[in-house]
């Protein structure tokens, strides 16, 4: 029984020293990475280089990529304002932490509503013309496209589900959050509509 609570005791240990030693970059993209051994050094270039393990693997990224590195001797931070109009580090930090929280998860109903737009598109018949030259135009592939345009944009449900999260009076964090969903929606459509324009060739092709 004594070796048995040493031997817990010692893995205890070990798993908090593994969590501690743990790092948290802030991509400029806005994600965040869970990595491990972060050191900062400078390449034969003369830039700055962040090598990291990541997944088990040695990674390189450059600073001007990274907002910022946690760990647990505090936040070092890559990211600076160049001009006025930029955002300042408190501000950007919070658009990214909005961006972060809302980049994850897949956007069904946008997929679904895609390859919906392109069976809209498959619907419509294309006007035929016959002046100097016979041909017709395919009128229909104008609802995709219009679609993407559409999902660009962030809805008012979507504004009030933010506004009652972590962070209701940061206008900076709003902003990072509906530009995530918006992306998040754009490529959810875009996707859809590359997969109901492959599902509309082939069938055409075959029924060609």
């Amino acid at each position: 029984m004594k070796y048995q609570i040493i031997s817990l005791l010692a893995l205890f240990l070990f798993l908090s020293n593994t969590i501690l030693a743990q790092d948290t970059i802030m991509l400029m993209r806005g994600k965040r990475l869970t990595v491990s051994d972060a050191i900062v050094g400078v390449n034969a270039k003369g830039d700055t280089i962040l090598t990291y393990q990541y997944k088990g693997k040695q990674r390189h990224k450059s600073a001007s990529k990274i907002f910022s590195v946690c760990n647990a001797s505090g936040e070092r931070v890559f990211y600076t304002q160049e001009f006025e109009d930029d955002l300042t580090i408190n501000q950007m930090r919070s658009f990214l932490r909005g961006q972060a929280d809302f980049r994850k998860g897949f956007c069904w109903w946008a997929f679904a509503g895609g390859v919906a737009s392109v069976g809209a598109a498959a619907a419509i018949p294309p006007i035929e013309f016959d002046n100097k030259i016979s041909g017709s135009i395919p009128v229909g592939i104008i609802v995709p496209f219009g679609y993407l345009g559409v999902l660009m944009k962030t809805t008012k449900s979507e504004e009030k589900l933010i506004s009652k999260l972590d962070f209701p009076g940061d206008e900076y964090y709003l902003m990072g959050a509906q530009y995530a969903i918006s992306q998040q929606r754009f490529r959810s459509g875009l996707l859809g509509v590359l997969t109901g324009g492959v599902v509309w060739l082939t069938i055409s092709a075959i029924n060609d």
